[in-house]
């Protein structure tokens, strides 16, 4: 009786099962039975690929937590601004903002690029609202205003980047969770 056993290896990076016979593995393209100089030069490439996708994560983790920030501080400032001068609309932003940016900051955990972009859309149309209802209010917080423009502005940036090198990434079939 004959055996239809065929004998199998783990790739090295993604660690999915392979047969034997593969040259190179067909879920990350890793070089199973190339040269240690091939092997080398793919491990090189991957981890810095890995390490760049990593940085541009990180630098949108700090534009998410500018989210969070001007959560608070929307809070904090319009409940002194409503108790100051009783005017609903005060409070009303006090607790409309944080319902908008919080959902936002939490999307940026998982998909940084649109849901940064649509912060930092959202945020320039609110200081421009109130431009136009009252001037005064957009100088007051000036540098808090541009502090987190900044902070969105460069995770946008770095949300584009990783989406692109994920792409990229994806593109050449590497699988292993980042």
């Amino acid at each position: 009786m004959e055996t239809n056993y065929q004998q199998s290896q783990v790739c090295t990076v993604c660690t999915k099962e392979l047969n034997i016979q593969e040259l190179s593995c067909p879920f990350c393209t890793y070089p199973v039975r190339g040269e240690k100089d091939e092997q080398d030069r793919f491990m090189s490439t991957y981890n810095s690929q890995r390490s760049l996708y990593q940085n541009y994560m990180t630098e949108s983790l700090k534009a998410t937590k500018s989210l969070y920030w001007l959560s608070g501080a929307s809070v904090v400032g319009n409940m002194i601004m409503y108790a100051v001068t009783n005017e609903s609309n005060f409070l009303i932003a006090a607790f409309l903002v944080p319902i908008v940016f919080i959902p936002l900051a939490l999307w940026s955990r998982t998909n940084p690029f649109p849901a940064l972009l649509t912060a930092l859309i959202l945020y320039i149309l609110i200081i421009l609202t109130d431009a136009i209802g009252n001037p005064a209010y957009v100088s007051k917080g000036a540098v808090f205003k541009v502090f987190i423009i900044i902070y969105l502005v460069k995770g946008v940036n770095a949300g584009y980047k990783s989406k692109k090198l994920w792409a990229e990434l994806t593109q050449k079939r590497w699988t292993q969770e980042f």
